[in-house]
């Protein structure tokens, strides 16, 4: 409901055509901020993207995995593509 179904299939295809396993709304269906200021209607998208951070990072020791540049480099890429469009600007905005 935060985003419109266009935004979200660009979204979702560009992680999982990196090789991510993407679920939409789930384990999370999006917090305060997506809920709060997402109105597709009036062309304000907003989507909260979720990461399991043991894709890049050690959870017991608290330290980045060997292969945290490269894991790095795949985000880079996927949100290249993400805003990557037909010549329109796109504003972004991320915390």
């Amino acid at each position: 409901a935060t985003a419109g179904r266009e935004v979200m299939e660009r979204i979702e295809a560009a992680f999982a055509g990196a090789g991510l396993r993407v679920g939409r709304n789930a384990p999370f269906a999006g917090a305060y901020v997506a809920q709060a200021y997402g109105r597709p209607s009036r062309g304000v998208h907003v989507v909260q993207v979720e990461i399991d951070r043991a894709l890049y990072m050690d959870e017991v020791r608290v330290e980045p995995l060997a292969g945290f540049a490269a894991f790095r480099d795949l985000l880079g890429g996927v949100v290249a593509e993400i805003v990557a469009g037909e010549g329109e600007a796109r504003r972004l905005a991320a915390e």
